[in-house]
């Protein structure tokens, strides 16, 4: 059996032809029982394309950390999964300029956070806002967790339909 050891640094790829034309690369490699790759995203594509994906094992690293200082321009200028309203009662004990009613807008020519006077659809803290924000929890399950008060029906299912992401939050860069 081979004994070698691979140590892919860094593999980033343009598409998913380009991913896989990498991988492939990186299993060919003559003389390598082992392969270790860090700084991976947790939803690697890797697992579902291998023949056999038990061989594979996945260690959870750092989590990614985001503190939303500016409601209103993150907000503003991230882009959505669908169109649609909301209004957020965000509490927030240390950047105390975030706390309050927020309405989102989101649109297909873009979106805007406002302030607002009118009634709340969620109360959240800006943790949460943070992590539903860059698509790493659902807003069902931040609810489910006892993290999101939904005070209109059907307001934790449109939020999750405007943050929704088709990946997880992801760098390859340690800092």
């Amino acid at each position: 059996m081979p004994h070698g050891l691979l140590r892919v640094i860094e593999l980033v790829a343009a598409d998913v032809e380009a991913y896989r034309a990498l991988w492939q690369f990186v299993f060919d490699v003559d003389l390598v029982g082992v392969i270790e790759a860090d700084l991976r995203p947790a939803d690697e594509l890797l697992s579902v394309l291998l023949a056999e994906p038990l061989r594979l094992r996945l260690r959870g690293g750092e989590p990614f950390y985001l503190r939303l200082t500016q409601l209103d321009v993150s907000l503003g200028v991230r882009r959505y999964a669908a169109e649609g309203s909301l209004v957020l009662q965000v509490l927030d004990p240390v950047c105390d300029w975030n706390a309050g009613r927020w309405r989102l807008e989101a649109s297909g020519d873009g979106a805007s956070c406002t302030r607002t006077d009118d009634k709340p659809d969620l109360t959240l803290d800006t943790r949460e806002l943070a992590t539903a924000y860059l698509g790493a929890v659902s807003f069902r399950r931040l609810a489910l967790a006892g993290l999101v008060a939904e005070h209109t029906p059907g307001a934790v299912s449109r939020a999750d339909a405007l943050f929704r992401t088709d990946a997880m939050p992801w760098t390859p860069f340690d800092f």
